[in-house]
């Protein structure tokens, strides 16, 4: 059955739990969210996860902001993006990361993070 949404934002439908919406929020590539951002916040509503669509306001918010002269965020953007982070893995019932990792390390290059799992599993038929 066709439903429209590309196969990433189905993975995210698929989900059964919030830890699994967070994990796929937090890895999913940032060119998604903002394309699919109706579909993923409308699936995020039904699903009862307002921690993440509060996570996905964050980073659409962080996207279109100013950065500073060497291309980074702002630390007052790192910020906000770290505490809706940290706020979502809290309600998905996820160990917390610290606020440190969370404003000066990249999710993606952080040397002791697992794979995400919807990324690199194979999806069942």
């Amino acid at each position: 059955m066709m439903s429209g949404l590309l196969p990433i934002v189905e993975q995210l439908a698929d989900c059964k739990t919030h830890a699994e919406r967070a994990e796929w929020l937090l890895c999913s590539p940032m060119q998604v969210l903002d394309r699919e951002n109706g579909s993923i916040r409308l699936i995020l509503r039904e699903a009862g996860f307002l921690a993440g669509v509060d996570y996905l306001d964050a980073e659409m918010a962080a996207m279109r902001s100013v950065r500073v002269a060497n291309g980074s965020r702002t630390e007052s953007v790192r910020f906000m993006v770290a505490k809706a982070a940290m706020h979502m893995r809290e309600h998905a019932g996820m160990p917390l990361a610290s606020v440190a990792s969370l404003l000066f390390e990249e999710p993606a290059i952080m040397l002791n993070s697992p794979p995400c799992v919807h990324f690199t599993k194979p999806k069942e038929v």
